[in-house]
């Protein structure tokens, strides 16, 4: 017997997998973080207390990111279990990388409530709740079209440089700093190529198997395509909504004002 977070048929490594990323996190969050920080570098102490939580909180989603963007990126490109006309694929490294993605979104979330003043983000909150939801409905509960949640995955590969960029700007590099306009520049591109460019052809790809595929209609199939639909479009609008804010910043960085003397 183990504790059951998916069916019974799911293979329990990806239950104690999603329960190490929720411990793990709340761990490297509270604990390790701080610890290695305090040794590492001077400038954590210098922090105060809410800087020093969002630095745990961006060493945190990074490790999780980092290691959610290499196995879906694995899997897409190679793994031959994950087909985009197969609603039934069933990938092994889909699976993992929903796993420790699901673990960390929940931990992420219990923090928000833990501490408001520092965490809460309504965005980021609607973020979190779309894509664990997402992830552990069509990944697990109704397993559907594996290939199309694993691109929605894959849309965190931008996170690790924004994480980067907000700890350089904690530990005191200034945003004219070529570490920090390298970063910021990588942010930008990965966001606007995993998070809007992909949006397109995402789209077409998923209204063509509609089209196409007698098995989308299928009610075994009803539970996880509607949640995964539904899911796709908040994570889609949440990513234009914050490319905006994105683009305005970077036309003011690479055009700023000219002041009449």
């Amino acid at each position: 017997m183990y504790l059951r977070l998916f069916p019974s048929s799911t293979d329990p490594l990806y239950t104690y997998t999603c329960l190490g990323a929720f411990l793990g996190s709340l761990g490297i969050y509270e604990v390790l973080s701080p610890w290695v920080s305090r040794r590492v570098t001077s400038c954590y102490e210098r922090l105060p207390r809410a800087q020093q939580f969002e630095w745990n909180n961006k060493i945190t989603a990074t490790i999780n990111d980092v290691l959610c963007t290499v196995f879906t990126m694995y899997a897409m490109f190679f793994d031959d279990k994950l087909r985009y006309d197969d609603l039934r694929s069933d990938s092994h490294w889909c699976k993992l990388a929903g796993a420790i993605i699901l673990g960390y979104f929940i931990a992420d979330i219990l923090e928000m409530f833990l501490r408001p003043k520092i965490k809460w983000d309504t965005s980021m909150f609607l973020h979190h709740l779309a894509a664990a939801i997402m992830t552990y409905v069509t990944l697990f509960w109704y397993s559907f079209a594996q290939f199309y949640g694993t691109i929605l995955m894959m849309m965190e590969a931008s996170s690790p440089f924004l994480n980067i960029r907000n700890l350089l700007l904690l530990a005191g590099w200034s945003k004219s700093s070529r570490p920090y306009t390298s970063v910021s520049a990588l942010f930008v591109i990965t966001f606007f190529v995993f998070r809007v460019a992909i949006i397109p052809p995402f789209w077409y790809a998923v209204i063509h198997q509609i089209r196409v595929n007698p098995d989308v209609h299928l009610p075994e199939f009803r539970v996880g395509r509607d949640v995964g639909l539904l899911t796709a479009i908040v994570l889609n609008a949440l990513n234009v909504y914050w490319f905006t804010f994105i683009l305005a910043k970077t036309k003011r960085k690479l055009f700023p004002l000219k002041h009449k003397e």
